[in-house]
């Protein structure tokens, strides 16, 4: 089901990153009825709409679905990947039951799928059809899901997924795509959402709800903090957190479907080059990382031998 989104005139007009002023009740506004917000990964929906759900009112219409287990965040980074940690996956859970609880959002409404972390592409099925069922129930009139050019795996099995589940529910939900990985390198303007038309960009401030967001995110100790003796650095940085944490939450609003090309300003087909070649450009800087801290560790060792 293809549907036209019509924003209220007065809240469609943010043309750049900063805004303008928006108070808990201009977001009650354009994000009406009940929202169901679909995260890859347990802290994605914080730090994507943490500021946006901290402002409205009513918080037992927000419910929360997490794809996937969370096993490998952290997880040692070794030159073939990396390797599940079961002992993870209560610890996000419970972590992510706390962040809705800070903003005051019912633990009830957190569904939990369990699906493997870091390949959700396998079971993508199993996930339209469960997202199906949750949107027939619920029948949301507000659905949060990852951008569609997104850079992790997981997150781009999501938006595929729920897609195919507003279609297959015959859905009148507006979709809002939300931005996790919006820093592109291989762009000019280095941000995905500065080339996002305007007329279907909305910014909302976090200005307002900045300190919520903030507690809401620090609940996620295992990202937050070098949470196991081998870190070297915590998966979300000190920097990372206060981006998000001092400008807008960004969201594509338009039909699903709708084609790559129609939503940006400029530069359609680099776009999607940059999308497929940055995230293997960081892959390989990862893994030739992972490899030279090895071989640096046994050469260390040897010379201590000696």
């Amino acid at each position: 089901c293809r549907v036209a989104v019509e924003l209220p005139a007065r809240l469609n007009l943010y043309d750049t990153l900063t805004g303008k002023p928006m108070n808990d009740k201009e977001a009650a506004t354009l994000f009406q009825g009940v929202i169901f917000v679909i995260a890859p990964h347990m802290d994605d929906e914080m730090l994507a709409c943490g500021a946006t759900m901290a402002a409205l009112p009513d918080k037992r219409s927000i419910h929360v679905i997490y794809a996937t287990d969370g096993a490998r965040s952290p997880a040692r980074d070794l030159p073939w990947g990396t390797r599940a940690n079961p002992a993870l996956v209560s610890v996000r859970a419970k972590e992510a039951k706390q962040a809705l609880g800070s903003l005051g959002i019912p633990v009830s409404n957190a569904v939990f799928l369990g699906l493997p972390d870091g390949a959700l592409k396998s079971c993508e099925n199993e996930l339209t059809e469960v997202l199906t069922g949750h949107i027939l129930r619920l029948q949301p009139q507000q659905v949060f899901a990852p951008f569609r050019l997104d850079r992790h795996p997981d997150h781009l099995a999501v938006h595929r997924a729920t897609v195919r589940a507003l279609q297959a529910a015959n859905s009148g939900a507006t979709l809002n795509e939300y931005f996790v990985y919006f820093r592109w390198r291989l762009l000019p303007e280095g941000d995905i959402r500065k080339v996002i038309r305007d007329d279907l960009r909305v910014c909302v401030p976090v200005a307002a709800q900045a300190a919520k967001k903030r507690r809401a995110i620090a609940c996620y100790t295992s990202q937050t903090t070098e949470y196991f003796a081998w870190q070297s650095r915590p998966i979300l940085a000190p920097g990372n957190i206060e981006e998000v944490c001092s400008t807008p939450e960004c969201f594509l609003r338009t039909a699903p479907g709708t084609r790559h090309t129609r939503i940006f300003t400029r530069r359609p087909l680099w776009i999607q080059c940059a999308h497929v070649l940055e995230p293997r450009l960081k892959q390989i800087k990862e893994r030739a990382k992972s490899i030279g801290r090895r071989l640096g560790s046994r050469a260390a060792r040897g010379g201590g031998r000696g």
